[in-house]
Formats: structure tokens, C-alpha cells, sequence
């Protein structure tokens, strides 16, 4: 249900469980040159992690906070030169 808000006895009826695949590369081209690519949350699952909620500010309870899950499929680079 992405993109709404859900309370947390709504995101553990409708949430069963979740697997989230992770991907990471590492290429050397010269001794002192190191690139990194990856992808996290390979196949955009949507999930949230225990105590993933934010408290309510405006009526000042937790009592039914909304669960704020984890951000989707992530691409990131990197570059690492060692001298």
C-alpha cells in the first residue's frame, strides 16, 4: 500500500512477511582505484521494520501511530582512490 498511511494493527493484517534482496559490486580497475555499485531492495519490496512508526504529534498519543515504511529500490555508486 504504498503511498498511504497505515496504522500498525491495518500494516500487520495485511503484511505477513517480506523478503528484501540486496545487490553489491566492487570492480578494481587500477591498484589505487576501487568503484562500487549497488541496489538495495532489489525487487521494490515494500516493508516496514519493527518499530518503524512515528509518534503523533498533533494529538500528542501513540496509541495508533502510522507505520512508515522502509523507501523502495535504491541505486548508489562509489568511488575509492587509495594512495
Amino acid at each position: 500500500m504504498r503511498g498511504r498511511e497505515e496504522t500498525i494493527s491495518q500494516w500487520v493484517r495485511n503484511h505477513h512477511g517480506w523478503n528484501v534482496f540486496n545487490l553489491r559490486i566492487g570492480y578494481l580497475p587500477r591498484d589505487f582505484i576501487t568503484l562500487n555499485f549497488g541496489i538495495d531492495n532489489l525487487f521494490d519490496e515494500c516493508y516496514a521494520v519493527a518499530n518503524s512508526y512515528e509518534f503523533d504529534v498533533v494529538s500528542g498519543s501513540g496509541a495508533n501511530p502510522p507505520i512508515v515504511n522502509e523507501p523502495g529500490r535504491v541505486f548508489y555508486g562509489g568511488l575509492t582512490l587509495s594512495f
